[in-house]
């Protein structure tokens, strides 16, 4: 019965949801962030393990810069004395706890988002938030092809850099024309968003 109910739900209000997570998330506080933190990877794990650690594979690079940059810039009680000023500080490396859990946490929801919600669903959820942004001169139609194109590229390639010195990549790509359906928001998913809404409005305030 719950699965029912829940596949009953508009993409959208998971999508929804899951980017208020994530805007949450930087505004926690540091004394509860390693319990969400936690909570948040172990489920990433538990849910979609491939995904998630494909994602921290591909961000090895960005949590190596977070811990040469604290730890080796900022003042403190040297870890390793001997190196003089080339050694990271005890200060630093727990300076770099508090980045390095929030974009873990980021990582785990955008790797359950991303195993749960088929490109369909992504591009049907993205263009339906986006449709009030008409009265602004914005096309979510364009918006949905551009992204639709974007998702089946990352889905078809696993975007190591060496591909970049294979030819294949050269080669012209023959696109074919695609239709798919628009799901409209139902009531319930209306009420859904809306209680986000305030909810975002909440955390702001």
């Amino acid at each position: 019965m719950l699965k029912a109910m829940l596949n009953s739900i508009h993409p959208a209000v998971f999508v929804t949801a899951g980017f208020f997570l994530i805007a949450r998330l930087q505004s926690i506080s540091p004394a509860v962030l390693p319990w969400w933190a936690g909570s948040l990877v172990l489920l990433g794990l538990l849910g979609c393990a491939q995904g998630w650690l494909r994602i921290v594979r591909r961000m090895r690079y960005i949590f190596l810069a977070l811990l040469i940059l604290f730890a080796w810039q900022t003042p403190g009680i040297l870890m390793l004395p001997g190196l003089g000023a080339f050694s990271p500080t005890w200060d630093g490396v727990q300076a770099v706890q508090d980045p390095v859990l929030r974009l873990l946490a980021v990582v785990s929801v955008v790797a359950l988002m991303l195993h749960y919600l088929s490109i369909e669903a992504w591009v049907n959820s993205l263009y339906i938030l986006l449709r009030p942004l008409r009265v602004l001169g914005f096309s979510p139609e364009r918006f949905a092809v551009r992204l639709r194109l974007v998702l089946d590229y990352v889905e078809r390639r696993d975007l190591e850099w060496r591909h970049c010195l294979d030819a294949a990549l050269q080669e012209a790509t023959v696109l074919e024309e695609e239709v798919w359906p628009v799901h409209e928001l139902s009531w319930i998913d209306r009420v859904l968003l809306l209680c986000l809404f305030v909810l975002t409005l909440g955390s702001l305030l």
